[in-house]
């Protein structure tokens, strides 16, 4: 439940109906990218591994979106795309995987146009004793936390029970939601 409920969170963080939007490291399931095609988004999922792409394009051939997916091979920490390209650029639960977490984010940064939205869901202490991944007492929450803030992003975070998630607007202000409307997306899911 807390990972459907952190999946729609993050779409209505996003705060858009539609756009190009990115997912990092999607995964061989890609649920959050088909949440944002099936809103209406469209959506390039990427992920390193050939395993992830054949399942999200296999999982994606079964479903229909009111915008589009697409599942393509390439490396977070050197993304094969143009400055600004994204309307919205975010990493569901895949940031742990990553090799080198800050140029993972400095790259979605990149990518993400001003006015755009980099959003962020990651295990905390909870997620990770239930999907069973070594603890890091928070080291990579405050990791992502200080790395936002290196790039002028001040993120808000929202705890939930399996997952701690950012909330960032790319804009010459960071323009942010204000955290209680933040918890309002998170409650109403």
């Amino acid at each position: 439940m807390d990972s459907l409920q952190a999946r729609k969170a993050l779409l209505r963080a996003a705060r858009m109906k539609a756009g190009l939007a990115l997912d990092v490291g999607m995964g061989d399931c890609a649920c959050m990218s088909f949440v944002l095609a099936a809103a209406g988004f469209d959506v390039i999922g990427i992920d390193t591994s050939s395993q992830a792409i054949h399942g999200a394009r296999a999982s994606a051939g079964k479903q229909t979106f009111k915008g589009s997916f697409i599942a393509r091979r390439a490396n977070a920490e050197r993304m094969p795309f143009g400055d600004g390209e994204f309307d919205v650029v975010l990493a569901y639960r895949s940031l742990h995987h990553a090799k080198n977490v800050e140029r993972v984010l400095h790259e979605m940064h990149r990518v993400c146009r001003a006015g755009g939205d980099l959003l962020i869901a990651e295990l905390n202490d909870g997620g990770r004793r239930k999907f069973e991944h070594p603890l890091d007492d928070g080291a990579l929450l405050l990791k992502i936390k200080k790395t936002l803030q290196s790039l002028g992003c001040s993120a808000k975070e929202v705890e939930m029970k399996h997952h701690t998630l950012f909330v960032s607007h790319k804009g010459p202000q960071s323009v942010l939601l204000e955290k209680q409307e933040v918890m309002d997306v998170v409650l109403v899911s």
